[in-house]
């Protein structure tokens, strides 16, 4: 697990009794920092004043060391953002900067870019190692970074290669530079994904896969609906589709919903339509269908009126 200074709580706060700290009741809702000792609901040790903060969403208290080791924790295992250790919801950056350090707050803001570039079509990041340029390219402009304006290096950033491949594509590229360890590699790596069968995701093209490996080609054990970790992007497992608030491929049923990977919540997948109204008397419009009496294919005639008193005065005369 990285390791990182622990930021120190912010300095002011000392000088501020506990009823001038912001709640989350208050329009500014933020942090609060101990004024006096307090038992980490972590590790249960007692922080002294000014190292335990309790979040905006009431839990806590949590002392400055168990919180920047979650949120290391967190920055393993490909997040963008610390959430709270009971309810999940995300911290906000201002009140990450009071207790973590400058180094690990960065870490997460770039994260969170590479993250926005992996969910994007158009916008692409610089593939020198250490350049944190970013790049965004028009429909059907050439990826060519001719130079960069940071580290002034020409690249593809599509691929990554440098200098750039003029004339030939990606591909082509790719199989004339590649040696035969990278070759073996990559044939191993399809081997096991057709044997697991692991999907990729359609927009940032990561490896995914359910937790059951035996078992993923069925929705016995996990639906097919899944979000990407990388890019969050919604798609079908299955065939691979991308899906919407208002699309749905039909592999798995509409009432099923997606798992948050982060929080582990349930989302929704189709949003419910509204009843469509009339202009004028603004009512909701019903179709009512008639059912015919009687059985079917034999209807019995209703005599007029006028046959019916003509009858009658017959039988009178």
């Amino acid at each position: 697990m990285p390791s990182g200074k622990q930021g120190s709580l912010s300095p002011k706060s000392t000088k501020r009794r506990i009823s001038e700290c912001p709640t989350p009741n208050s329009r500014n809702g933020g942090l609060r920092i101990n004024q006096k000792v307090e038992t980490c609901s972590i590790c249960f040790s007692d922080a002294p004043p000014d190292k335990a903060v309790r979040l905006t969403c009431r839990h806590g208290w949590y002392c400055d060391h168990c919180l920047t080791m979650h949120a290391e924790a967190r920055l393993s295992v490909g997040d963008v953002h610390v959430p709270c250790p009971e309810c999940r919801e995300p911290i906000q950056d201002y009140s990450l900067k009071q207790f973590l350090s400058e180094e690990v707050v960065s870490r997460f803001h770039e994260r969170s870019i590479k993250k926005a570039i992996a969910s994007s079509s158009n916008l692409f990041s610089c593939p020198t190692p250490g350049c944190d340029m970013c790049v965004c390219l028009d429909d059907g402009e050439e990826p060519w970074l001719k130079k960069c304006p940071k580290c002034k290096k020409g690249s593809c950033l599509k691929c990554g290669a440098q200098p750039y491949h003029k004339g030939i594509s990606c591909q082509m590229h790719q199989l004339r530079s590649r040696n035969p360890q990278q070759k073996k590699a990559e044939l191993s790596f399809k081997k096991w994904m057709h044997k697991t069968g692991t999907k990729q995701c359609p927009q940032c093209h990561m490896g995914i896969t359910k937790e059951t490996l035996s078992k993923q080609a069925t929705q016995r054990s996990e639906c097919h609906k899944m979000v990407c970790r990388h890019c969050s992007t919604r798609f079908c497992f299955k065939c691979l589709a991308v899906l919407t608030d208002s699309y749905t491929c039909g592999c798995s049923i509409d009432a099923h919903g997606f798992i948050n990977p982060v929080t582990g919540r349930v989302m929704g997948h189709l949003k419910k339509k509204k009843a469509t109204t009339t202009k004028s008397t603004g009512k909701k419009v019903k179709q009512v269908h008639a059912k015919a009496k009687g059985r079917p294919g034999k209807s019995k005639p209703q005599p007029s009126r006028s046959g019916g008193k003509k009858a009658s005065l017959k039988k009178k005369r």
